[in-house]
């Protein structure tokens, strides 16, 4: 940045001193062998800090810059001198060789066959068409001043056809270079302007004899070496690659009928002296072949890319029609009721199984909101739109799961259905439609209806007789009918066993159905959690004793709002569950602690742990880690199935955690009661608005 300023400051100083109206030849003599010593150092300086092509490049200028500098240090000092103009000019001429050279070296793009083409052509009209312009307002004088022969009239024009020529060759570098390289190719190639500039100008001052060296006319190549330097101290800027513009675009076409058009106006207005009609000639003729090359080029180009595109999309479209197809097909299939809606709930699409259920036939009415074609409540009366599971998923993107609705067929018979309805997301995350699948749910229904009838029969007709089963054998036990002989005692206590585990199971099965089904009574009121974990394991007591295995507690005095039988049920089940798989002389400790809104309940065992594959079943029906457990220890599998659900009714949550050979602890809570004492007045609060839900 330091170097850059410095640069400008020269240059400005440059411009104020040159621009006086009076000749400073000593003035410019410096300047102009500053400028270019400091172009010459700093494309050395930069051509070391390169590596590969770009080195190269940067080399190649720094020898054109040193030759060129020390041709117009002959120049400047010898103006006026001894010494020839044509040596002179054969020192700016070969300068101005190499630096074509070395800008044609920068790396660029990677091109096809008929980009890179292309290119080349845009560059060969671009440069007829500045010799054209150049022709007509510089060459001329140039040519009208020489006395000689064709060879030196050729030799008067071969700088200023260079100078058009290298600004050319920048230009269109830049537009083919790396993104590193754009910000000097393009300080480059106003660098050569200027000079190119400052070349013709004199050239025709010198021409007209009228050219006065130390004036603002030197400006040009002072300017010209001092751009060049600051692209070498300008560093490359590595960013993201540009997707690359195609040259056959509308944008660089017009640009090459907007050069040609530029140059024929500047022609008829300037006029075409008779000294290079010959040679304007020639360059229209190879402007306007080059012009026409390259359209014919992008014309057979774009209809290979359009042959090519069609057949893309003829491809894809059957693969399309395949995929739509399979799609149909796939759908069809399925044995549930799909159907997908657009976002005003309009049916789209609906497979054959939900046609079939719903007594559909022929073309749906596809301007009628799918709620309002078969979707109403028992009393015949349309449900809201707003509150169709429908409308939530389309407006809301909600999701709707497993929920029981009625539909009405096409014969007006209703249809108990069990649906799920899914928002289609866009890839913006807005919702566009939304899917509905649906079940018949008549049978489902009929099962839970059987189910239930089943457990009532569980509950009556098998507990009376079991009621009096054990009625019996406990009168048998209290001797009511004397003294039982040899083995009667031992088969009379095995009985006792079995029907009270029978009487068990029978209890579990009734508490999982109320459960399940929303029937079973609570008195949700505010109790002390440590006096309900006392309570609760002086039942298992008598099963810790027979186990060997001690049983704590410590539990604080925080106030749980929850039923007092169902809390002692969960304590029960939780510890008998700890008793069971834990081996004598550990123990078993139940801890409580009210952190926040929640009590904290744990059961901690030093059992034989559960493996981390079955942690997530542990709490479904009928499910034990290991199969012989049943054998061994009894039990179906349901008491944990009954303490999740009653811990889920009181409003607490519960999960396990457990290694294998260290133990496992259950976890629950369940809401605190905070600035109420168990058994106030917040009781009865409690207790009413629980009561509610029941």
């Amino acid at each position: 940045m330091a170097a850059v300023v410095a640069l400008g400051a020269l240059a400005l100083t440059a411009v104020v001193v040159l621009s006086t109206g009076h000749p400073h030849p000593n003035v410019a003599t410096v300047f102009l062998l500053a400028a270019g010593l400091v172009a010459a150092v700093g494309c050395f300086i930069r051509a070391a800090g390169s590596a590969g092509p770009r080195r190269r490049a940067w080399s190649m200028l720094a020898v054109a810059a040193t030759i060129a500098a020390a041709g117009n240090g002959v120049v400047a000092v010898l103006v006026g001198g001894s010494l020839g103009g044509p040596a002179v000019d054969a020192t700016i001429g070969v300068a101005l060789l190499i630096a074509i050279v070395g800008i044609l070296l920068f790396p660029q793009e990677k091109l096809s066959r008929t980009e890179a083409t292309t290119r080349i052509l845009d560059g060969v009209v671009g440069g007829c068409a500045a010799l054209i312009i150049a022709s007509a307002l510089v060459y001329s004088q140039l040519l009208a001043s020489t006395q000689g022969g064709g060879l030196e009239r050729a030799v008067v024009l071969v700088i200023p056809v260079l100078d058009v020529i290298v600004v050319t060759a920048a230009a269109s570098q830049l537009l083919r270079a790396d993104e590193v390289d754009r910000s000097a190719l393009a300080l480059l190639m106003i660098g050569f302007f200027c000079y190119a500039v400052g070349d013709l100008h004199y050239a025709v001052l010198d021409a007209e004899g009228s050219y006065v060296f130390g004036t603002w006319t030197d400006l040009g190549w002072i300017l010209g070496y001092l751009t060049i330097a600051v692209a070498t101290a300008v560093p490359g800027r590595a960013g993201r690659r540009e997707r690359r513009r195609r040259p056959g675009g509308i944008a660089s076409t017009g640009a090459v009928f907007a050069i040609i058009l530029g140059a024929g106006v500047i022609q008829i207005v300037a006029g075409v002296p008779r000294d290079v009609r010959t040679g304007t000639g020639m360059l229209w003729l190879v402007l306007v072949m080059s012009a026409a090359a390259r359209q014919m080029l992008l014309i057979s180009e774009n209809h290979a890319l359009r042959r090519g595109l069609e057949r893309t999309v003829d491809a894809q479209t059957g693969d399309l029609r395949h995929l739509l197809r399979e799609r149909s097909a796939l759908i069809d299939s399925v044995g549930d009721g799909i159907y997908a809606v657009d976002r005003e709930g309009r049916i789209t699409l609906m497979n054959r199984s939900a046609r079939e259920m719903l007594g559909l036939d022929g073309e749906l009415d596809r301007t009628t909101h799918a709620h309002t074609l078969f979707h109403t409540d028992l009393e015949g009366a349309e449900d809201p739109l707003v509150a169709c599971y429908i409308t939530e998923a389309i407006q809301l993107g909600s999701t709707t799961a497993s929920e029981d609705d009625v539909y009405v067929r096409g014969d007006g018979v209703r249809l108990e259905v069990e649906i799920t309805a899914s928002p289609i997301l866009e890839d913006d995350g807005s919702v566009s439609g939304a899917v509905v699948a649906f079940r018949d749910a008549t049978q489902r229904r009929e099962v839970e209806r059987m189910k239930r009838q089943f457990l009532s029969v569980v509950g009556h007709e098998l507990r009376t007789p079991l009621t009096a089963i054990q009625g019996s054998l406990q009168m048998l036990d209290d001797g009511v009918a004397g003294p039982l002989p040899a083995p009667g005692p031992r088969l009379l206590r095995m009985a006792t066993e079995n029907s009270e585990r029978l009487g068990r199971l029978v209890n579990d099965i009734l508490d999982v159905e109320r459960l399940s089904s929303g029937q079973m009574p609570m008195q949700i009121v505010p109790h002390r959690v440590d006096a309900l974990i006392a309570d609760g394991l002086g039942a298992v007591d008598a099963l810790a004793d027979a186990r060997c295995i001690r049983v704590t507690a410590a539990a604080d005095d925080s106030v749980v709002v929850a039923d007092e039988g169902r809390f002692g049920q969960v304590i029960t089940n939780l510890v008998g569950n700890a008793l069971k798989f834990s081996e004598p002389g550990t123990e078993v400790r139940v801890t409580a602690d009210g952190t926040g809104d929640e009590v904290v309940v744990g059961v901690h065992d030093q059992g034989r742990g559960i493996p981390e594959a079955q942690i997530e079943a542990v709490f479904e029906r009928f499910r034990q880690v290991d199969s012989s457990d049943v054998r061994r220890e009894g039990g179906m599998g349901l008491g944990l199935a009954i303490t999740r659900e009653i811990v889920h009714q009181m409003k607490g949550r519960i999960w396990v955690t457990s290694e294998v050979g260290v133990g496992t602890t259950f976890w629950f809570t369940l809401p605190r009661s905070v600035g109420t004492d168990a058994g106030g007045d917040g009781a009865a609060s409690a207790a009413s608005s629980t009561s509610s839900e029941e």
